[in-house]
């Protein structure tokens, strides 16, 4: 049986315990520790092991993974690996088949952001993210971290400055907080769902699968965005009223906003796409009638027109 303490130690990167399960046909891995981000040590003689059957490995503070699922359809990860020379290091196989690669960073981009989509079947993990290694992987090199070429990381940066989906993320303008704060307590009376994100965060959705932080920021997005916030607003809750979320807890104040952005942002453009379908389906409809006009109307309250 794998001691996870000492394998977690051995790494000489700040890690912490976690439990690797399967739920529904998706592996799971899940921190045994609170707040993670801000516990993780190479002291791992502190945290209770029992039952842990990994660890996670956090990023940033000079480290950094590149998460390829080479396994999926349509990967380029291997392609982008050639192009861009990038040097042999640490590897692990992960428990879906997929691999990390486990970088030292230049010192001037110790804390580089993780990436989504750097192109198909290619992730980053980078500051506030973790990579987790356990039951299911395996170590497929074990040679030290090597350092990530200096162009890479700029390419990396430049590419994952305040954008989604390739698009530019806006500028935040803060609205009005006292404004905002009562409209949020207003919303919360008028509605179950929003409450209960504040005062019972863990009693989540039975058929929700991601039970982190960011995702119960981005529930809270998309609720308040169905009651009438406007992005700015909604960054402003998840960054000053928010206790449970990831935005907040943020140390650098840029990733904070950038975080809480890319959540209000998305959950508008999800609230869009889902207005047109309906207006769509409504405008093939002939003749209008009372009944056709009635549900138009409690369409657009749902949407908050």
């Amino acid at each position: 049986m794998t001691d996870w303490k000492e394998a977690a130690r051995a790494t000489g990167l700040r890690a912490f315990p976690i439990i690797i399960q399967q739920d529904n046909g998706k592996w799971n891995k899940v921190p045994l520790v609170k707040e993670w981000e801000k516990v993780a040590t190479t002291d791992v003689e502190r945290f209770d092991w029992s039952r842990a059957n990994g660890y996670g490995l956090l990023m940033g503070g000079g480290a950094y993974a590149l998460d390829l699922d080479s396994y999926k359809p349509g990967c380029k990860a291997e392609l982008w690996l050639e192009q861009n020379r990038i040097p042999e290091t640490r590897t692990h196989q992960t428990i879906s088949g997929g691999r990390h690669l486990i970088f030292r960073l230049p010192d001037r981009w110790a804390d580089l952001r993780t990436r989504a989509n750097v192109v198909p079947g290619l992730d980053t993990r980078g500051l506030g993210g973790f990579i987790a290694f356990g039951d299911g992987y395996e170590l497929l090199d074990d040679r030290p971290a090597a350092l990530l070429p200096l162009d890479v990381c700029i390419k990396l940066n430049r590419g994952g400055r305040d954008s989604i989906g390739g698009r530019e993320l806006p500028k935040w303008t803060p609205p009005d907080a006292e404004a905002t704060r009562e409209k949020l307590e207003k919303a919360k009376a008028g509605n179950t769902r929003i409450l209960a994100c504040f005062v019972a965060p863990d009693l989540r959705d039975e058929d929700r699968k991601d039970t982190s932080r960011s995702a119960d920021d981005m529930s809270l997005a998309a609720l308040l965005t169905l009651q009438g916030f406007d992005v700015h607003e909604v960054v402003w809750v998840l960054l000053h009223a928010y206790p449970h979320g990831a935005a907040s807890r943020l140390r650098d104040p840029r990733m904070r906003i950038r975080s809480a952005m890319r959540c209000a942002v998305r959950a508008k453009a999800n609230r869009d796409q889902r207005r047109e379908v309906m207006l769509a389906a409504m405008n093939e409809e002939t003749p209008v009638d009372r009944n056709s006009e009635s549900l138009r109307t409690e369409m657009m309250r749902r949407l908050g027109q």
